[in-house]
């Protein structure tokens, strides 16, 4: 990489390649092109259809939400967009997909006053309220499945979640955390994180934090600080931006940069292609690396990796030296499997 400048962020890469917009910068390796990334890209997009036996006003409204969720997360997450689904257009059609195979779940609520609410929040809220790993928790109503009757979606389920372990598919319905109380991972309601309360010794859901406010440096799961905010000296502050010192006070990850280790300065974080070296932990290495449309696999001790491409729903993965699955397909037993395609037990 030679150098990136603007507010823009137009980044110059080693062979010439760049990227302007949201502090993205994607490397070409060895007989990769990104050409070659955003063709997939689009077979990915026209491959989208309405799973059987699902009514057209859902499948409207799966559609409506994974519209105005991606547009959020391409705006306030544009790092995690690269990674997760390489355009929007991607991104909308695995979200309505994911959205869709929960509403012909058995025991799933169909109701459509929850999904059209949701994406009027997602559209009007700030970008503290959109989800790492998916639509906020707004979506659905509750099921019919009561506590621990097995399930592959939260809106199956009377308490709204679907505890999983680990890459599981399926899980067993419990009760979705609301404010102050236990928490997994994705267990909040709504516009809440599930974090580490040192206090009580154990995971809570909370509100996201505003400048000023008392945080922990390094909780776990989620930020406790708000979007754009890191935790320095015990509160919540402003990240720094590109190019500024980051010494002191951390970089913004949410717009997708890091810290050098030798300049001490913000700096977007290189984007690799399939194929390329990639790097997660930055040990080692001046700042991390990571991969536009896959995932850093092949990792040894020091971090570094290979970036592999998602494989395809039903093709073959290994999460750890192989590809990895496409949200919200899930890799098991050497396949990329879609939740709801096997009956949970």
């Amino acid at each position: 990489m030679l150098a990136c400048s603007g507010a823009a962020a137009v980044c110059a890469c080693d062979d010439g390649a760049s990227v302007q917009g949201s502090a993205i910068v994607v490397a070409r390796g060895a007989g990769n092109d990104p050409a070659v990334a955003q063709s997939d890209a689009a077979a990915a997009k026209d491959a989208g259809a309405a799973p059987a036996g699902l009514a057209p006003s859902l499948w409207s409204g799966c559609q409506g939400l994974a519209t105005t969720y991606c547009a959020k997360l391409a705006t306030c997450l544009p790092h995690d967009m690269q990674i997760d689904y390489a355009e929007p257009a991607v991104c909308v059609q695995r979200e309505a997909l994911r959205c869709s195979l929960g509403f012909v779940a058995a025991g799933a609520s169909t109701a459509l006053t929850a999904l059209a609410g949701c994406q009027h929040q997602i559209g009007t809220q700030s970008c503290d309220f959109i989800d790492y790993g998916g639509p906020p928790r707004c979506w659905f109503e509750a099921g019919q499945l009561k506590g621990e009757a097995a399930c592959a979606f939260d809106n199956q389920c009377i308490g709204k979640f679907c505890q999983k372990s680990g890459n599981s598919p399926c899980g067993v319905c419990a009760n979705e955390s609301a404010l102050g109380a236990k928490c997994a991972p994705n267990q909040c309601a709504a516009g809440l994180a599930c974090v580490f309360d040192g206090a009580q010794k154990s995971f809570r859901c909370s509100t996201k934090l505003a400048v000023g406010g008392a945080c922990t440096p390094g909780a776990k799961y989620e930020s406790l600080c708000g979007y754009g905010l890191v935790c320095a000296a015990g509160q919540c502050v402003a990240a720094s931006g590109l190019g500024h010192d980051c010494k002191t006070v951390g970089c913004n990850h949410d717009q997708g940069l890091d810290c050098h280790k030798q300049t001490g300065k913000c700096v977007a974080i290189p984007m690799s292609t399939a194929g390329s070296g990639c790097s997660q932990s930055g040990i080692g290495s001046d700042h991390d690396r990571e991969c536009f449309d896959g995932r850093c696999l092949n990792r040894n001790d020091r971090g570094n990796g290979t970036c592999k491409a998602y494989a395809v729903d039903g093709g073959k993965c290994e999460s750890w030296t192989g590809s990895a699955c496409r949200v919200p397909a899930v890799c098991q037993g050497g396949s990329c499997v879609l939740p709801g395609s096997a009956k949970c037990k």
